[in-house]
């Protein structure tokens, strides 16, 4: 059930809707399977509403973000397919940041929003 209430929230994609993913993501830090529940959902964002809140866990995270939480924003913007801002916060994060894991998300989100990848999401 989790799953399911986890996995709407993500594909509708509201600004309540990714806040409430990120403040249960930061309440599951530490429990690898919340976590994956979460990032499944989350990286499946896709809405104009959403985007501003995934570009600032991006571009300028707070102090208590996690590695995991700014890994699955970096892979939702993936899904904003020719969106300037999308493309340039994953550029700067293949320049600036190091953890590996996020570094292959971004690369891959990169490829996805400048057409080169597919989506699972059309229309943007």
């Amino acid at each position: 059930a989790a799953q399911a209430v986890a996995d709407a929230l993500g594909l509708l994609g509201t600004s309540q809707a990714v806040q409430t993913l990120f403040d249960h993501f930061q309440a599951a830090a530490g429990q690898p399977e919340a976590e994956a529940v979460l990032t499944e959902a989350l990286s499946r964002v896709c809405s104009l509403e959403g985007l501003p809140l995934l570009l600032a866990v991006v571009r300028s995270p707070a102090p208590d973000t996690t590695p995991a939480l700014q890994d699955a924003a970096v892979r939702a913007l993936g899904n904003y397919a020719r969106n300037s801002e999308a493309e340039s916060a994953l550029a700067t994060v293949l320049v600036t940041l190091s953890d590996p894991t996020i570094h292959a998300s971004a690369e891959t989100a990169l490829k996805r929003a400048r057409g080169e990848y597919g989506t699972d999401f059309t229309g943007f």
